[in-house]
């Protein structure tokens, strides 16, 4: 108000869980506008298993899992080719809540080197029988 420099507005609204976009189109002094636009999502209570992803990708092989857990948890990250077999399972338990890191190698069950390619993974995470997945990919580049 009585400003042609800066403004500010609030506005505390009440969202379900799920995807929303806010809109906010802002005026000057002489009638010009400019529209800012952002797509953003509501977690459900309790959240969930968000953030996943894993770095360096693409890898020249090792690499680490991370994400962000919301309760204490138990970990399992599977690791696929692209027809859907199953090549490492990596297991992690007790972890507290909070951003975690796992490394791994970048070899399969038998200590083998992958070969250059892409493939899936499979982050669940079991917080005293709740379980939430979320599924990715990754590319090898020796």
């Amino acid at each position: 108000i009585d400003s042609d420099s800066s403004g500010a507005a609030e506005y505390t609204p009440r969202l379900s869980a799920g995807s929303h976009q806010l809109t906010v189109r802002a005026y000057d002094c002489f009638g010009n506008y400019t529209t800012f636009r952002r797509l953003f999502k509501v977690a459900q209570e309790g959240s969930s298993l968000e953030m996943v992803y894993c770095y360096p990708n693409p890898t020249r092989g090792s690499t680490f899992f991370t994400f962000q857990l919301p309760v204490p948890a138990e970990v399992t990250i599977r690791i696929f080719t692209v027809s859907g077999r199953s090549i490492r399972t990596i297991r992690a338990t007790g972890l507290a809540p909070g951003y975690r890191q796992i490394y791994w190698d970048g070899r399969d069950e038998a200590g083998d080197d992958l070969a250059n390619g892409v493939y899936l993974y499979k982050i669940t995470m079991d917080a005293g029988g709740r379980q939430e997945s979320r599924f990715s990919k990754i590319v090898i580049m020796r």
